[in-house]
């Protein structure tokens, strides 16, 4: 089975297991959609992103935990996957940071990627900009940086517990 549909399959599962959530359900999911600049190729392509997340907090503080999956649309296969965590920096500005894999050609190769998004509370949904930056130690110099826009979906009826 191709990579990319068992992933995909995957985060359906993961949404038919979630539509009947409860009133403090914590789960989310969400889309970016974005040009992603790839610094070996310097070029811009097309990039798609499939993200979970997880919401949770520690006394006051706010975090969640995430797992997503990029396609970079190149004449090569760029695909990552990365998880992580995240907090709220300041109001709705969220950074999110952890390790990832990425598939470039035939090339699997380590990350660290590093995020930030301002979503906008539209009810159980979110919409607004998002940036993510990946660098690829162990291929010298290659990293990608994504701006695109993220929309977002939360499981919870608690407005304001949203995906960022």
């Amino acid at each position: 089975m191709n990579l990319r549909y068992f992933f995909l399959l995957l985060l359906f599962l993961l949404f038919k297991q979630h539509m009947n959530a409860q009133a403090e359900n914590p789960h989310g999911m969400g889309i970016s959609i974005g040009g992603v600049y790839l610094s070996d190729d310097e070029k811009i392509a097309p990039g798609l992103q499939l993200e979970y997340e997880y919401h949770f907090s520690i006394g006051q503080t706010a975090y969640f935990y995430w797992f997503a999956v990029e396609n970079v649309f190149t004449h090569e296969r760029h695909i990552s996957f990365a998880t992580g965590f995240g907090f709220d920096i300041f109001e709705n500005f969220s950074l999110n940071i952890g390790p990832g894999l990425v598939m470039h050609g035939e090339k699997l190769m380590f990350s660290a990627v590093l995020g930030l998004e301002r979503p906008y509370c539209l009810g159980r949904f979110s919409l607004g900009p998002v940036m993510e930056i990946a660098y690829i130690g162990n291929r010298g110099d290659h990293s990608h940086y994504m701006l695109g826009l993220n929309i977002g979906y939360s499981f919870s009826n608690n407005e304001t517990r949203i995906m960022h």
